[in-house]
């Protein structure tokens, strides 16, 4: 027996839409990873994707105000933008932390999407010697000398401390 007669011919275009995005993924995550440590209020490059469940690019998704903050449960709000926007599924732009404490830097924070974040906290160091913080012990009496211990504290343009400052360099 013998098959019938094939069918041959020329389709139309077919589209395939992407599935609606499920999750944030921050795809210069390892880049991120290796340029640590940072300077306070030095700029890094971020670049996040929104994606479905099967891990595609969600080129419709244009949102903003998605949360990037720090994972690690201490508010931090010297994080720049705290707040990003997609375009075409992606957001690609700098950020910028001015505070020098630890950070796990995620996003995607109450969106509903799954989200995601740095694998090991950044150190972000303090910037440069900007000024000093001087605390006078009290009480003291005009014209003579200073009886207790008073402090002096190196400090950068975002208040952070410089614990490295050695006023004999």
């Amino acid at each position: 027996s013998s098959a019938g007669p094939v069918a041959s011919g020329t389709s139309g275009n077919v589209v395939i839409n992407n599935a609606t995005a499920t999750q944030f993924i921050i795809t210069n995550k390892a880049t991120i990873e290796a340029g640590d440590p940072y300077t306070a209020g030095v700029g890094f490059d971020v670049t996040i994707e929104a994606r479905d469940a099967n891990g595609n690019l969600v080129t419709n998704f244009n949102t903003g105000s998605i949360v990037l903050d720090d994972a690690d449960g201490t508010a931090n709000p010297s994080i720049s933008p705290n707040s990003i926007s997609f375009s075409s599924g992606v957001f690609s732009g700098v950020v910028t932390v001015t505070q020098s404490t630890p950070l796990i830097l995620r996003v995607g924070q109450g969106s509903g999407l799954s989200t995601d974040q740095t694998a090991t906290a950044l150190v972000i160091s303090p910037a440069a010697l900007d000024h000093f913080n001087l605390v006078v012990a009290t009480p003291q009496t005009t014209g003579s000398d200073f009886v207790a211990t008073s402090t002096l504290t190196a400090k950068d343009a975002f208040n952070n401390t410089i614990t490295t400052f050695d006023a004999s360099s």
